[in-house]
């Protein structure tokens, strides 16, 4: 008897969450990096669909895009933590590529879930990077900024820190 009563309890528990489960989530969604094309269902020189918000769910911070072409790489959209002036995790999102206001120009990745075409992700050792990327430049130190190593092929900048990747950057390509 007592089973009959939790379970109308327990169906209304379970429906209340649906909501949150089918939500994005930038923590926990894969995102799949094609150098100068895509971050997942983020795409280069196109806005961001409603696919986006699907699987990262609801930004935390925006700043539209000046418009024009003088206004290139101005607007902002961030999933996870922006302290305004530099991402410690999450996705960031930079708008207005010049050929569009709100088309995405570039795409900056911290402490999420990506990998990418060549199966190099987030947190993987720049040995495995070098070998997937025979190709790839190495960053001279004026690039580096905070980071102890980086490589660099077209549409793709990989940042090292203690010979860990910590952060990619989906750029157009040349």
């Amino acid at each position: 008897m007592r089973t009959r009563r939790l379970f109308p309890i327990a169906l209304l528990l379970v429906a209340l969450a649906l909501p949150a489960l089918a939500a994005g989530e930038w923590r926990t969604a894969r995102l799949l990096v094609v150098p100068g094309r895509s971050a997942g269902p983020i795409r280069l020189g196109e806005p961001l669909s409603p696919e986006v918000f699907r699987v990262l769910g609801d930004a935390t911070w925006r700043q539209a895009p000046e418009p024009g072409p003088e206004g290139m790489d101005t607007g902002s959209v961030t999933w996870g933590g922006e302290a305004q002036t530099e991402l410690t995790h999450g996705v960031n999102v930079k708008l207005n590529d010049g050929n569009g206001d709100d088309n995405v120009f570039t795409v900056y990745l911290v402490a999420v879930r990506a990998i990418t075409d060549r199966g190099v992700y987030l947190g993987c050792t720049l040995r495995h990077a070098r070998k997937a990327y025979p190709e790839a430049r190495l960053l001279g130190e004026e690039d580096l900024r905070d980071y102890s190593a980086g490589l660099e092929i077209p549409g793709l900048v990989m940042l090292f820190h203690e010979g860990r990747l910590q952060e990619m950057v989906v750029l157009p390509r040349p």
